[in-house]
């Protein structure tokens, strides 16, 4: 008895527009940029429909020219234009809506810093699951229902409930804004008002953790790997309980240094949209750290990673052994036109990444946890280090992989909670009150949740009184 045809499409890759597409039943259906897993995804998609249907096109392509996750790997101002992926033309779709409104965030936060550019950045990965499942559908038939599975898409990828919360108030945000632009109608708007966020224990969403102080032995034995912008960062933040973006935006010319206690007013912070004005007071201990760092440019940033790499390589260049008439000259690695180099400032990213590095080298892993040496297969061939894949597979196989993870969470601290550290303390010397100011909180129950209390006092207190 004769087989079937068993054969499976290619994934195809069209040269001139970088695109990924596949051919079904005479009809060429683009899959997004090439090689990414978006397109790879969508490729699987559509070929597993394609099977299902008896090896036929599903009629929900017969008008397809460009699926809606083509959109996903383009940008901004590519999902702007994007009437080509629209259902009939002249009918505003959510593909439109999402491009037109993070082009107006983007323009809105195109000179912000710190924060307000982390919120860009949350608008945007928010919309993609938008985009990518309900972007050919008109934008004035977008549900309670649709929005709730774009909740479950944030939900299946793990994230904690407040998180989620926040992205369902960015999508409503933007459905408001649309009203105010006359995209859609005010009724499409209203249907989401009745929509509650998540509480604690609804649909086995996990919880967030909640950040505590930071161990100063800790901070101490991680200090000697960071470099001196890293490490003094770390100190002024711990003598003055800033935000890691306040401490990254540091200039010479936003610290009045007339009085005895210096006061520093960030560029701009957190609250700055709010019209909340926020200043730092530095004492003696914080203003011994910056004196080393207020001595050039009074409107520059005070720690560079630009300079932080020029002093490495002064370093290296004096370490150096090999007379200069030979080996390599300095320099000569470098590429011409590189990718990225390094900033003016740094980021809390960037902050936040120098530190974890820092701890990795400072709390090496155990003996049994470590990558190993592999003798490759060959003759006359070194022994070498495992590569990470062949270390995660080892370790996985041995049941050993989840013991890393509890490791690190052991042994990592992060900014944030430098600024934890620094509010218990201050709220055991000082008062609430006191680190109410500091911190910079409109309301003491915030600072509540920064400051630990002084449990240890109260069993002073307890016998005491008997």
């Amino acid at each position: 008895m004769p087989q079937g045809n068993t054969h499976i499409p290619n994934y195809c890759r069209h040269k001139a527009r970088d695109l990924a597409f596949v051919r079904l039943d005479g009809r060429t259906l683009y899959l997004g940029r090439y090689d990414t897993p978006e397109s790879r995804a969508e490729y699987d998609r559509v070929v597993g429909l394609w099977t299902l249907n008896g090896r036929r096109l599903p009629q929900e392509f017969q008008k397809q020219e460009i699926p809606a996750s083509a959109l996903m790997t383009q940008s901004v101002r590519d999902i702007s234009s994007a009437s080509a992926y629209g259902p009939a033309p002249g009918v505003y779709t959510m593909a439109h809506l999402c491009g037109d409104y993070l082009t107006e965030m983007e323009n809105r936060y195109q000179s912000k810093q710190g924060s307000r550019r982390t919120e860009l950045g949350r608008i945007k990965t928010t919309l993609r699951p938008v985009v990518r499942y309900f972007g050919k559908e008109p934008a004035a038939d977008f549900s309670p229902r649709k929005l709730k599975l774009v909740r479950q898409f944030f939900i299946d990828l793990g994230h904690v409930r407040q998180e989620i919360n926040k992205r369902m108030r960015a999508i409503r945000k933007m459905m408001r804004w649309g009203v105010a632009e006359e995209h859609i109608p005010a009724e499409t708007y209203m249907k989401f008002v009745e929509i509650e966020p998540l509480k604690p224990n609804d649909y086995g969403v996990k919880e967030p953790t909640r950040v505590k102080p930071v161990q100063s032995e800790m901070i101490e034995k991680t200090l000697p790997f960071l470099n001196r912008f890293i490490a003094a960062m770390v100190k002024v933040q711990l003598c003055t309980g800033a935000r890691p973006e306040e401490i990254c935006l540091m200039r010479g010319c936003d610290i009045e240094r007339t009085e005895r206690t210096w006061i520093y007013t960030p560029l701009t912070h957190k609250l700055a949209w709010r019209g909340q004005v926020r200043q730092i007071p530095i004492g003696p201990n914080a203003q011994a750290v910056l004196k080393d760092f207020l001595t050039g440019d009074p409107k520059a940033f005070l720690f560079s990673p630009r300079i932080a790499q020029e002093e490495h390589l002064a370093a290296a260049s004096a370490q150096r052994k090999t007379p200069l008439s030979c080996g390599n000259v300095r320099g000569s690695k470098r590429k011409n036109n590189p990718l990225k180099e390094p900033g003016e400032r740094y980021t809390p990213d960037s902050h936040w990444r120098a530190i974890v590095n820092a701890c990795r080298k400072a709390f090496p892993l155990p003996d049994h946890l470590q990558r190993k040496l592999v003798t490759p297969k060959g003759r006359k061939r070194k022994p070498r280090h495992e590569t990470v894949a062949e270390w995660r597979t080892r370790l996985t196989e041995e049941g050993l992989f989840s013991q890393v993870g509890e490791w690190e969470q052991e042994h990592r601290w992060f900014p944030y909670q430098i600024r934890h550290s620094a509010a218990t303390w201050l709220r055991k010397k000082a008062g609430i009150e006191a680190a109410q100011v500091v911190l910079g909180h409109r309301h003491v129950k915030t600072t509540e949740r920064y400051a630990e209390e002084d449990f240890e006092l109260a069993k002073d207190a307890m016998w005491d009184l008997g």
